[in-house]
């Protein structure tokens, strides 16, 4: 659990895209977590979402409060999906606890691609963004 931690610590800051936390050890409880940075009155905070079977619950936490709540999450859930600027981590726990951590070096072809899938997703951002580029 100590390079569980290790790797919390180095994703949660400024380069930090998403995590989501899914496959929860026990039914009836929080089905997912996910994880993005917001920035509120200055200060960057990771915004927790976690949702239940009819309902989602929001949290606000610095980082020092959300690597706490991470390594909280990673005994009650079996699986990780964490994106950074640089790259993304799969985290699978196993019922004995043991963490398997899988990095993966993100391109810059690939989120051109995802820009470009996004833009076309949101008809009106790619429109203003069109906009802005012509003038």
């Amino acid at each position: 659990m100590e390079e569980l931690q290790k790797l919390f610590e180095t994703v949660l800051n400024k380069d930090f895209i998403r995590a989501v936390i899914s496959n929860p050890r026990e039914k009836g409880g929080t089905v997912k977590v996910k994880i993005r940075p917001l920035e509120l009155k200055g200060q960057l905070v990771f915004q927790f979402e976690s949702f239940t079977a009819k309902q989602a619950f929001h949290k606000n936490l610095d980082r020092d409060a959300a690597v706490q709540e991470l390594s909280g999450c990673a005994g009650e859930f079996r699986q990780m999906q964490i994106e950074t600027v640089d790259a993304e981590y799969t985290v699978l726990i196993s019922k004995k606890g043991k963490a398997t951590i899988k990095r993966k070096q993100r391109r810059a072809a690939d989120d051109i691609v995802k820009c470009e899938q996004f833009l076309q997703a949101s008809p009106t951002l790619g429109r203003l963004l069109s906009d802005i580029e012509g003038e």
